[in-house]
């Protein structure tokens, strides 16, 4: 027994996902690299949900992306290093160019007939599909980056609570203990 995804059930996917990608807005102030991609993707959502003309598959990748976008929004302010910006730089820059081809295809086309082709639909899904992708690589980026600090600290700290044995230095052999 499947259900059929109410029209407002749908308009929710899309506009859950947006006021996400506006709170990644602000979240990717730390990361200016990113900020382009996520302001790109706001932008075109129209056009994704048009295309979408109420299909299941269009939905799960709007909550789909939307789950991302809101476990990136937790991670970034816990990764705000020079290491992590130069890994997102460039999947952002994937991310721009994929919504960009996206804006081309729209302002040759019309988005009407975007959405009729057969062809254009599955490239606008496709499309839709790899920046989703870009997005979950970001957020596994920042997740291991979260990991890898959180771990030094945890590294540093035990070392700090070492002592040394004082008579190490007089009796080699408790050097070893």
């Amino acid at each position: 027994n499947t259900t059929t995804p109410t029209k407002s059930s749908i308009g929710n996917s899309w506009l859950g996902l947006e006021e996400a990608l506006r709170k990644l807005q602000i979240a990717a102030d730390i990361f200016p690299p990113f900020r382009p991609a996520v302001e790109g993707l706001t932008s075109c959502l129209h056009i994704f949900e048009t295309a979408a003309n109420h299909r299941q598959e269009y939905r799960d990748l709007a909550d789909g992306l939307k789950s991302l976008v809101e476990q990136l929004i937790r991670h970034l302010d816990a990764a705000p290093s020079e290491d992590i910006i130069d890994v997102i730089s460039p999947i952002s820059e994937v991310i721009r160019k994929e919504i960009e081809s996206v804006g081309i295809h729209q302002s040759h086309s019309g988005i009407r007939r975007i959405i009729g082709a057969s062809g254009a639909d599955e490239d606008l899904l496709r499309r839709y599909r790899r920046i989703e992708q870009l997005f979950r690589q970001i957020q596994g980026e920042v997740s291991m980056s979260t990991w890898n600090t959180t771990s030094k600290h945890f590294i540093n700290t035990q070392l700090d609570s070492l002592h040394p044995a004082k008579l190490a230095r007089f009796d080699s052999s408790l050097s070893t203990e």
